[in-house]
């Protein structure tokens, strides 16, 4: 009796494989890496491999790259993350239109409190 044959395996890694080696490479701290796999994985999975970029940037310190990554920002963390680092900055008049925008997501007290670390930023500065 003979048996069909295998179907032929492809030795191209598949967007699953390269998106948990790009998540394997942020936890091991090799972000180059991890940011030279996200163009195979970018088109087919964007919000996961946005997520990989970010922490990537944020671990190499390309802070100006994460800023324009984060803008706009798609969810509350993001948000924040992109105030904190406009305030750390000393870009008070970015915070201002960042927390204009952002409003909605990042709630009323939330905003309150940023305002108020925008507006004690501007008198320091």
């Amino acid at each position: 009796m003979k048996l069909p044959s295998a179907p032929i395996r492809s030795h191209n890694p598949t967007i699953t494989r390269r998106l948990d080696d790009a998540m394997t490479a942020v936890r091991t701290k090799q972000f180059e890496r991890a940011l030279q796999i996200l163009p195979e994985v970018s088109p087919c999975k964007p919000e996961a491999a946005r997520q990989i970029e970010i922490k990537a940037l944020d671990g190499i310190g390309y802070q100006e790259r994460l800023i324009e990554l984060l803008s706009p920002p798609q969810n509350v963390d993001e948000a924040m993350k992109l105030m904190s680092m406009l305030l750390d900055a000393g870009r008070f008049d970015a915070a201002a239109r960042q927390l204009e925008v952002s409003q909605e997501m990042i709630g009323p007290a939330l905003s309150g409190k940023l305002a108020k670390k925008i507006e004690v930023g501007r008198m320091a500065s």
